[in-house]
């Protein structure tokens, strides 16, 4: 690829102290902007209060990316050294905007040994000479080791150690959102109109041929411009293909959420500044197709453009799956590799109730499509194979977080059973058992042995992991119109008071502050189809 994405530098110098004009940026009151509906969690709370913190090299000073604010037009920063404000330049920002990339390029990135592995090298990835503006977001104790290896970068650091691949986009939205809420000039607030963010571990970009036959390579500048070229307004979220050499993308250019999409945009994507939701701060996982599908559901514009492309790969190893991930792996022993996996239930925004974390070897080529329990219910289809899981709501903390998606967990798991055609997989709060075994939702036979309760990491709640067999030629047919014919269990009906509000009850864990969180891992190499439940970016 001539325009890739290159690693930073071997790190063997020293970086001595003053090379960087550190800047702070407070956060304003505006907690709904700043925080859509997770204002409340106790981590983003203690990040506000904390702010960001920008280091920012000297050069980016004298060339007029940041310049010294007298006070005349918004102060955004305030400079640890000597008290004084400073804001970006006008004039830079200006010029971004008419002959460069107009919108700021941000990436988190940190855990793990991404310092070293980390593509943040734009130099070919950027066409020569182009005005722009790239921020990488990065964990404070890692700062040091991204200096040495990118001295060339402004570098902004995260509140704290302790997050997860959502935390850190969160900050990057919440960033973008008061660097324009304080800014008085007409070309800042233009340019943080939308920002650009890509995983750190994106290799390359390509304007992809429908026919298959003929990718080609572009630069950074292509897709920022191809990106909103062809659409009318301000959507809320835009992102392109991801590349596959085994597939051609879809003649239309463009696909949306009105329109009907079979992936939300993912690793490269442009988002609107004022999107009204913020990503999932506590996210382990999937944080992207979570932020993406509650756009939608906040009735917002989410567009994907099937004719620009990008390739990424993996930055950081694979971890070992937790307890209750491996089992759930041994459970789907019977599975077959070649047919796609169906999962449904809780959003898995927990690693070890992510696909990634508990598929297994021999599945790790195979594509996965998640579908929300209500759009399964609303709008049900057969499927080969599959998995349900469904959290107790002790691991569930209370969050304020809208639009949510309401679903009865008795009538999706019927659902469930009633839909598969091949083996499936069941995994229960040992809480919620009893009921679903007296209402004969499933066979008792499927009980023997019975399996072993396994219990959520971070002292979360016990689980029953439920091995489904395929449905026997007695009990499912051919009506002669291609639909099978079984044995109908009794399906329940929907309603709207229902015990499971999602994701009001926030996916995640509540983690004592004086314990140390369990991090996520960075992305797989392998792909996440159909539905989508991605992650990647910083992990632990």
């Amino acid at each position: 690829h001539p325009y890739a994405t290159l690693p930073g530098s071997s790190g063997s110098g020293s970086v001595e102290q003053g090379e960087d004009r550190e800047l702070t940026l407070a956060f304003g009151s505006d907690v709904r902007a700043l925080c859509g509906s997770f204002g409340a969690i106790e981590s983003v709370q203690r990040g506000r209060a904390v702010g960001l913190r920008l280091l920012v090299p000297e050069s980016y000073i004298e060339d007029g990316t940041f310049e010294f604010d007298p006070g005349v037009g918004g102060v955004v920063f305030g400079s640890v050294a000597d008290g004084g404000s400073f804001c970006f330049g006008e004039a830079f920002l200006a010029r971004c905007l008419a002959i460069g990339i107009g919108q700021p390029i941000c990436v988190p990135s940190g855990g793990g040994d991404k310092p070293d592995t980390a593509r943040l090298n734009y130099s070919q990835f950027v066409e020569c000479g182009t005005p722009h503006l790239h921020i990488v977001f990065v964990k404070p104790r890692q700062v040091t080791e991204y200096r040495l290896r990118f001295p060339q970068l402004v570098l902004c650091v995260l509140p704290t150690d302790d997050g997860n691949v959502g935390d850190a986009r969160f900050w990057v939205k919440a960033f973008c959102v008061e660097v324009r809420r304080r800014s008085s000039g007409s070309s800042t607030r233009a340019f943080f109109e939308r920002f650009l963010m890509l995983d750190d571990d994106v290799t390359g970009l390509l304007k992809l041929d429908p026919a298959g036959d003929n990718d080609e390579p572009i630069t950074l500048n292509a897709l920022a411009a191809g990106l909103l070229k062809p659409l009318a307004g301000q959507p809320a979220l835009v992102g392109c293909h991801a590349h596959n050499a085994t597939r051609s993308p879809s003649k239309d250019p463009v696909s949306t959420s009105s329109t009907g999409l079979t992936s939300t945009p993912a690793v490269v994507v442009s988002v609107r500044t004022d999107a009204p939701t913020q990503y999932h701060p506590l996210a382990e996982r999937a944080e992207d197709s979570d932020f993406a599908q509650r756009l939608i559901a906040a009735g917002e514009v989410v567009v994907k453009c099937n004719h620009l492309g990008y390739r990424s790969g993996s930055c950081e190893r694979e971890r070992e799956p937790d307890d209750l991930a491996a089992r759930i792996g041994e459970a789907m022993s019977s599975f077959a590799p070649d047919s796609l996996i169906h999962v449904s239930g809780t959003f898995p925004l927990l690693r070890a109730i992510h696909p990634w974390g508990y598929r297994p070897a021999a599945l790790a080529g195979t594509d996965v499509q998640f579908t929300r329990p209500h759009a399964l219910l609303d709008d049900p289809r057969s499927f080969q194979q599959g998995v349900f899981i469904r959290l107790d709501e002790s691991d569930l903390p209370e969050c304020d977080a809208e639009p949510s998606f309401r679903w009865d967990w008795r009538a999706a798991l019927s659902g469930f059973l009633e839909e598969r055609r091949g083996p499936g997989v069941i995994v229960l709060p040992q809480s919620l058992f009893a009921e679903a075994s007296s209402t004969s939702l499933f066979d008792e036979a499927w009980l023997v042995p019975v399996d072993a309760c396994v219990q959520l990491p971070g002292n979360g709640s016990e689980y029953r992991i439920i091995n489904v067999p395929a449905p026997s030629s007695e009990s499912s047919s051919d009506d002669g119109e291609g639909t099978p014919r079984r044995a109908r269990r009794k399906r329940w009906r929907w309603s709207s008071d229902d015990d499971d509000d999602e994701p009001r009850r926030v996916i995640a864990r509540k983690v004592p502050t004086s314990r140390e969180p369990v991090h996520a891992a960075g992305r797989s190499a392998s792909r996440a189809g159909g539905g989508g439940v991605g992650g990647g970016g910083v992990g632990g």
